[in-house]
């Protein structure tokens, strides 16, 4: 990557299975923040991708305008989300979707809770016209990600659980996650 540095769309699809390869196995992004910045990067798409917070950071430039994430994971926890897209106030559209082997039981997975660091609705999306959060049983990490966002009222929302989802019983909620949705 650091002889593109014009480079606009970043795709990186991890699809297929092999027979000798776990089917949860993630492309690791490690190393990217070691990379000259990407000023031009407009688009990243992440699919089964890993990421630590500093790589993550790296690829963000200020000029992204879509961010969508599929089976990814590329925050441990709130702070790190907030870090991440305070960098990006130019994003208009993001999508963030979990199917439950990547959920919270996984290496690296998003850990819905509450900052102690940040106010909810702290990261200013002036410009989001479309969040999609999405996924299998991830309906803690979905209402955790809309919490600490501000965005017009104009923008779409779709929060989403896949059609085979267990369903998601208002007791096995923790109170904290409901408060701040």
């Amino acid at each position: 990557l650091s002889s593109a540095p014009n480079v606009k769309r970043l795709i990186i699809d991890l699809h297929g299975e092999h027979p000798n390869v776990s089917p949860i196995l993630m492309f690791s992004l490690e190393g990217y923040s070691e990379t000259p910045s990407m000023p031009s990067l407009e688009d990243i798409s992440l699919t089964r991708c890993k990421a630590a917070l500093a790589d993550i950071r790296a690829l963000c430039s200020a000029n992204l305008r879509t961010l969508s994430l599929v089976n990814s994971h590329v925050w441990s926890n709130v702070d790190e989300l907030v870090q991440t897209l305070q960098r990006v106030p130019l994003l208009e559209s993001l999508e963030h979707y979990l199917d439950a082997p990547y959920g919270v039981a996984h290496e690296n997975a998003f850990i819905p809770s509450r900052s102690s660091r940040y106010p909810l609705r702290c990261v200013q999306l002036p410009r989001l016209q479309s969040l999609v959060l999405s996924g299998d049983s991830a309906f803690e990490i979905n209402i955790v990600i809309f919490s600490y966002l501000a965005f017009p009222p104009h923008a779409s929302l779709q929060l989403l659980e896949n059609y085979d989802s267990i369903a998601v019983l208002p007791e096995e909620v923790d109170n904290d996650i409901i408060s701040m949705g």
